[in-house]
């Protein structure tokens, strides 16, 4: 036997789900019953662990952009330290 669910969500969103259950050669009831039995919700522990990795990416970032500014800095002091010897060559 068989029942039905209703989900209430925009024209957009339901065109998306299609699109995608099309893409993976599922119906689009297969793909909703597929997602919603493979969703966990995230626990507190794991939250805790994803903000900690978040932070630490951040300041990843940051470091690499000061790398990447002092190597943009040093480029240009070359660049220019070169046209300067070609020029009085």
């Amino acid at each position: 036997m068989t029942a039905r669910v209703v989900v209430m969500m925009t024209e957009r969103e339901k065109q998306a789900i299609e699109q995608r259950a099309r893409g993976m050669k599922l119906t689009t009831s297969e793909l909703v019953r597929r997602a919603a039995q493979g969703y966990e919700e995230i626990n507190p522990v794991d939250e805790s662990a994803l903000e900690l990795l978040a932070d630490e990416l951040e300041q990843t970032v940051v470091s690499m952009r000061a790398s990447l500014e002092r190597a943009r800095q040093d480029t240009a002091f070359h660049e220019a330290e070169m046209a300067r010897i070609k020029a009085s060559a």
